[in-house]
């Protein structure tokens, strides 16, 4: 199950790429995500939380991208906020089950974090 919902986000940030930044956004991750899986233990509902970061230019359209592209992946759910970050409070909310070793939390496999060699 935990691939099912790795496959969705890897898909949702496809189509963001696409949406955002067109053509050029299909080959190379240009968005800089960092997705944290929650709800996998414990009897939760899983669901994504997001770190997305797109230029300054590009921010304006930003929610109905996300939504769209979100809405065409499977196990996407209907709820979607997207809320500009300003604090460290809400990093530290999407990421309170990192400290647990034992539980599976931050998507590595689809995060970039805009670093380039």
């Amino acid at each position: 199950m935990i691939l099912e919902y790795k496959d969705s986000m890897r898909r949702f940030i496809r189509y963001m790429n696409k949406d955002v930044y067109g053509s050029s956004g299909i080959k190379h991750q240009r968005l800089v995500m960092v997705p944290v899986i929650e709800g996998l233990f414990g009897g939760k509902v899983p669901h994504y939380h997001c770190c997305l970061g797109v230029d300054s230019d590009k921010y304006d359209g930003l929610e109905a991208s996300v939504k769209n592209a979100w809405s065409k992946v499977p196990f996407s759910g209907y709820e979607v906020k997207v809320e500009p970050y300003r604090d460290s409070g809400w990093l530290t909310y999407i990421n309170k089950f990192s400290q647990n070793p034992n539980q599976i939390t931050v998507d590595w496999g689809n995060a970039n974090l805009g670093m380039k060699s």
